[in-house]
C-alpha cells in the first residue's frame, strides 16, 4: 500500500492507496461544483469508502470530526457550525441517533436524545444564567409539558404544542406568590389568576403577552377591587368595594394610585 494522488469522480485524493482506490490514510478535496458543499475530507478509508476517523469539512464553514461507515457518519461526532455552536452526538448510518449534547457560543448548553435524526423525548437545558429547563420533543419539534427553574428557586410549569408555547401555565415564585396564565402561539395571552403567600388574589387578562383589560382583585380580608389594566399597567377607574358595604372609587394612572375620584 502505497501513497498516491488519485482523480476520483468527486475530487482529488491523495494519500494511501489498494487496487487503485482509497485505503488507509488519505484526504480528498472536493470539486468547486459538488452539490453538497463539501470542501476537503481527511482521515481513513477503506476499498474507496470514508472508514474510521476522519474530517469533513465544508464550503459553508461546517466541520464534522468523528467515525465514519461506509461514506457516512457512525459513531461519535462533533460537528461545529460557522455559527459557533456545535453539538457532540452519536451517529448512525447518516444521522443522529442516541444522546448528544448541543453547546450554543453564549454559553447554554442542551442534553436531548436523537432518534434517526430527529430530538425525541426527554431534553435538559442549561442556560448560561443558571436557570435549567426540562421539556420534551416529538420528530425534533417541542411538544408536551416543560419545567424552567430559576436559581432564586421560581419554577414555570407549562407545555410546548408544535415548538410554541401553549395551554395553561403556571409560575411559581419563591416568595409564595403564583400565577396561573394562558398561552397562545407562544404568547401569554387570556385569562390569568395571580395568588399571594397572603391569600390575596387577582383574576386578570393578558392581551398580547400584556395585563390588558378588567380585572378584579380579592383581599384575604374580605375587600375587592375591580380595576383595569392597559398595557401591563393599572390604569382609569377603579371601584374599591369593603366588607362594611362601602364603596370607594380610585384612579389609577401609568400603574400609579392618584387617589380617590
Amino acid at each position: 500500500m502505497g501513497q498516491e494522488r488519485l482523480e476520483l469522480q468527486f475530487g482529488i485524493y491523495n494519500g494511501e492507496v489498494a487496487d487503485s482506490k482509497p485505503h488507509g490514510k488519505g484526504s480528498v478535496t472536493f470539486y468547486p461544483d459538488d452539490l453538497g458543499g463539501r470542501k476537503v475530507f481527511d482521515g481513513t478509508w477503506v476499498n474507496g469508502r470514508r472508514d474510521g476517523p476522519g474530517k469533513m469539512t465544508w464550503t459553508t464553514g461546517e466541520v464534522y470530526e468523528g467515525g465514519w461507515k461506509n461514506n457516512l457518519q457512525q459513531g461519535q461526532g462533533e460537528h461545529s457550525f460557522a455559527s459557533g455552536h456545535y453539538d457532540v452526538a452519536m451517529w448512525d448510518q447518516g444521522l443522529r441517533h442516541g444522546p448528544a449534547t448541543y453547546f450554543h457560543p453564549n454559553g447554554n448548553k442542551e442534553e436531548a436524545t436523537y432518534v434517526e435524526g430527529y430530538e425525541e423525548g426527554e431534553s435538559t437545558v442549561y442556560y448560561a444564567s443558571g436557570k435549567v429547563e426540562k421539556r420534551n420533543y416529538t420528530k425534533g419539534e417541542l411538544n408536551g409539558p416543560a419545567t424552567i427553574t430559576w436559581e432564586s428557586g421560581d419554577v414555570f410549569e407549562f407545555s410546548y404544542k408544535n415548538g410554541n408555547m401553549e395551554g395553561n401555565a403556571v409560575f411559581h415564585s419563591h416568595t409564595g406568590l403564583s400565577e396561573q396564565r394562558t398561552y397562545v402561539d407562544g404568547v401569554c395571552h387570556g385569562p390569568a389568576t395571580l395568588t399571594t403567600p397572603q391569600g390575596d388574589s387577582e383574576e386578570r387578562m393578558y392581551e398580547a403577552g400584556k395585563l390588558h383589560g378588567t380585572a378584579t382583585f380579592f383581599s384575604h380580608t374580605g375587600d375587592k377591587e375591580e380595576r383595569c389594566y392597559v398595557s401591563g399597567r393599572l390604569d382609569g377607574t377603579a371601584k374599591y368595594y369593603y366588607t362594611s358595604g362601602a364603596v370607594e372609587t380610585r384612579i389609577y394612572e401609568n400603574g400609579v394610585l392618584q387617589g380617590k375620584a
